[in-house]
């Protein structure tokens, strides 16, 4: 079982490597069967609702297509609570993500900023098993965009 400083240093050390832009560094930090959840909204119905990756495999991919989407991502770490009787952390941190290019009506090179909060779950080693991550505005907008094309796919199936 991890101590509670073993369990930050884990959590510490995720949030280096998703701020290092290397994203073999952040896949190291993670199990190869880690189940990483980021929340977006979606359709009951939806049978591929955006936000949901598991897998390292599945990690890779959400960064690469941050890093391509955001020319800055930087996670700071407000605060981290932990259970090592559950091998569990809560980090709460704040992103300050600049646009490569104009996102979702924002403009490009602007930074904005706001809160995350992520339920970290590890191994007797410290390699994450899991990451459910709440409230990540990227993801959040990504979710709304896929609920457009889940409207607009189930309207032309009705029509055609």
């Amino acid at each position: 079982m991890l101590t509670h400083d073993e369990l930050r240093e884990a959590v510490v050390a995720h949030f280096v490597a998703e701020n290092s832009r290397d994203v073999d560094a952040i896949v190291d930090t993670v199990a190869e069967t880690v189940e990483y959840h980021v929340k977006s909204p979606h359709y009951p119905d939806d049978p591929v609702p955006f936000g949901v990756t598991a897998s390292a495999a599945g990690v890779r991919k959400l960064w690469v297509d941050l890093y391509e989407t955001f020319s800055s991502y930087q996670i700071d770490i407000d605060d981290v609570l932990t259970w090592p009787e559950r091998q569990q952390a809560l980090a709460l941190v704040t992103i300050t993500a600049t646009p490569a290019r104009s996102f979702e009506g924002l403009p490009a090179g602007r930074p904005f900023r706001y809160s995350v909060a992520a339920l970290c779950d590890y191994d007797d080693t410290g390699k994450m098993t899991r990451e459910t991550v709440y409230g990540n505005m990227a993801i959040v907008t990504w979710g709304i965009r896929r609920m457009h094309e889940f409207l607009a796919t189930a309207a032309a199936a009705t029509q055609g």
